[in-house]
């Protein structure tokens, strides 16, 4: 629908009657206005740009709400608004028995703050409420919820007054004297000192106010979720059910154009030799020496085109801010990717490499060298047991995915043995394997939940999810997926010792990598330092030295670290099932989950259903250590 400057009556009606059949509102209005409420709920979150004053970047704050309306130009100030307004407002009241008002504006520049060009300073928020009826439970969430939020500046000075009369500078009163807000509507103001925009040239700071509007956005929804509990009949039972589910157009189409563009490439297949065995030989053959010669897959896109496509994305176009967060993540790792992949085998490929994934922590260097030192070079866990070769494994992976696939028709991973392959990986929900893998008898049950109870089930619940980012995978997804996976291994009984000790080489491999040391130096360290075998540590040197230093290794033990901390700190274990996702995007997701635009309906890992792991993981959550799982947790 569009409108002129003055609203018909008509139109008015038709948004009533909209609301009072519980059905969505989307009205464009002239000049860039817009009335949307997704859904009837007891709060309207209003702006109305100031006559005669340049205001940009506030228009944006009121749109992280389920219920806001936006208005510029002449129409900021017609009349004919207040009638939209009042209908509004019976129709919330009737439904409701009361509703909120939170009016959204900007002080002008205050004088002190003259001489300064740019940057933000103490950021003042002024609430303005009613002295009759005020609702001071509301205003005490607001308090709370500023002081408590994570700005991109220093602590907000909060300021509450009251008034009956008040409204903002540069608009007329939203409602006469003759017909004041009745007792069930409560009409609060929120002036923000602009600190999102230089005081001089009015230039918004892009991030700043990404940031405020991501934090405002929850302020106010846990007001609006107090103001309904105290004064309305409606009761969410949390205040993320009060955001938005009528998700714009726009956020689909950024959805499908960074997963379509990701399902091009494959940044693991492209820095992995496609000769791990030929080179082990030679190396072998050349005493060491000598340091391998790496072949890899050519690459099948113009990487000049695939940022070219990628930057074509339109996510600016995104205004809900939790959304328009995980996909700018997304889209920032994604062009590293595609440099990493470009700059193989240069020495700029570590630099990139570590801009992914990070370098590794002292902390976390510490605990790998308290493992390798607790644990015996050359532990066997078994030394007689059977061996299996890559196909008598692929039968027993298959039969795995069969029992998922039984329950969830959705599940169609496949098993594949690759010659070009050295060792298991996932890739796009497929599990690979290389021809000439083997995996001891004991480590099977490990090993098919670490691929396909984590890696292929977080894929496949992914695929579920109305966002394709969940199975493709969000920014920094792979350090949970790793944690998540050795943690199965552990609860399964298979988080074998020599395993662990594995992992630790693996970071100590990386922080060779990243000192500068180069193949040879990393293989001797591991064979004469830490007593590694020949074969295991030529694996970990290819696997940390591939492309040019890929260091994803060390985000093995790191992942493991960080979920035990996570679970002991009461963090569940079921949300990091529903797609591929990172530890910092809990909270995203549970909030996604909450307003029913994610479910948390998905396949869980099929050992979770054992008494005996859910036993270890009580034991987990109580406390254990990376350094505890080494003797199979405590009895």
């Amino acid at each position: 629908m569009s409108s002129t400057a003055t609203l018909p009556l008509d139109q008015i009606n038709l948004v009533a009657n909209r609301l009072q059949g519980g059905d969505s509102v989307r009205l464009d209005l002239q000049e860039e206005g817009r009335l949307h409420i997704d859904r009837p709920q007891p709060f309207l979150c209003l702006y109305r740009q100031p006559e005669g004053r340049s205001d940009p970047g506030t228009e944006t704050l009121p749109l992280s709400q389920a219920s806001c309306l936006v208005t510029k130009g002449k129409q900021a100030r017609d009349m004919s608004l207040n009638e939209l307004v009042g209908s509004i407002c019976r129709v919330l009241t009737d439904a409701f028995g009361a509703a909120v008002i939170l009016e959204i504006c900007t002080s002008d520049e205050p004088l002190e703050n003259a001489e300064r060009k740019s940057g933000p300073e103490h950021p003042v928020f002024r609430l303005v409420a009613p002295v009759h009826n005020t609702p001071h439970a509301t205003l005490q969430t607001f308090q709370a919820a500023i002081a408590a939020a994570d700005w991109p500046c220093p602590a907000p000075v909060v300021e509450i007054s009251y008034s009956d009369q008040w409204h903002p500078a540069g608009v007329p009163r939203l409602f006469s004297p003759r017909e004041e807000t009745p007792g069930q509507i409560t009409y609060l103001g929120l002036e923000i000192s602009p600190f999102f925009r230089d005081h001089e040239t009015h230039d918004v700071f892009p991030e700043i106010l990404r940031d405020v509007s991501f934090s405002l956005g929850h302020i106010l929804k846990q007001t609006f979720y107090t103001f309904s509990h105290k004064h309305a009949t409606y009761r969410p039972v949390h205040y993320h059910e009060l955001g938005q589910t009528d998700l714009s157009d726009s956020v689909w189409r950024v959805d499908r154009g960074l997963a379509n563009l990701a399902d091009r490439f494959d940044v693991l297949l492209q820095v992995t030799p496609v000769n791990t065995g030929r080179a082990w030989h030679d190396f072998h053959q050349n005493h060491f020496d000598k340091a391998p010669e790496f072949l890899y897959r050519p690459m099948q896109h113009d990487p000049g085109r695939l940022k070219q496509e990628l930057f074509q994305i339109r996510l600016h176009e995104i205004e809900d801010p939790a959304l328009h967060h995980i996909f700018s993540e997304r889209r920032d790792e994604m062009d590293r990717q595609i440099t990493l992949m470009t700059d193989r085998g240069h020495a700029r490929f570590l630099h990139g490499c570590l801009q992914i994934f990070g370098t590794v922590e002292e902390e976390l260097l510490d605990l790998a060298h308290d493992i390798l030192q607790q644990i015996p070079a050359h532990t066997k866990d078994n030394p007689s047991q059977e061996i299996l070769d890559a196909e008598a494994f692929a039968l027993l992976a298959q039969a795995e995915i069969d029992r998922y696939a039984a329950s969830f028709p959705l599940f169609t991973a496949t098993v594949q043995v690759r010659e070009d392959i050295p060792g298991i990986m996932v890739s796009k929900g497929h599990l690979l394997i290389g021809k000439e893998a083997r995996i001891a008898r004991s480590r099977v049950e490990a090993t098919l939940h670490h691929e396909i109870g984590t890696h292929v089930v977080t894929f496949y619940n992914g695929l579920a999810q109305p966002f394709r980012q969940l199975h493709v995978g969000l920014a920094g997804y792979e350090e949970l997926q790793e944690g998540l996976a050795v943690l199965a291994e552990f609860l399964v009984g298979g988080l074998s010792r020599s395993r662990l000790r594995q992992l630790a080489g693996r970071v100590v491999a990386v922080d060779s990598v990243i000192g500068g040391a180069g193949f040879i130096d990393t293989f001797r360290m591991l064979v004469e330092h830490y007593n590694f075998s020949q074969n295991a540590a030529f694996m970990m040197s290819m696997r940390t030295h591939r492309g040019g230093g890929y260091v994803k290794d060390m985000i093995y033990l790191r992942g493991l670290k960080n979920l035990l901390a996570h679970l002991q700190t009461g963090g569940d274990l079921e949300t990091l099932f529903t797609g591929k996702i990172a530890l910092g995007h809990v909270d995203i997701m549970e909030e996604l989950i909450w307003r029913k635009i994610v479910t948390a309906d998905v396949v869980q890992p099929r050992y979770l259903k054992d008494p005996e792991v859910q036993r270890r993981l009580e034991q987990v959550k109580n406390g254990l250590s990376v350094l505890d799982l080494m003797s199979g947790g405590t009895t």
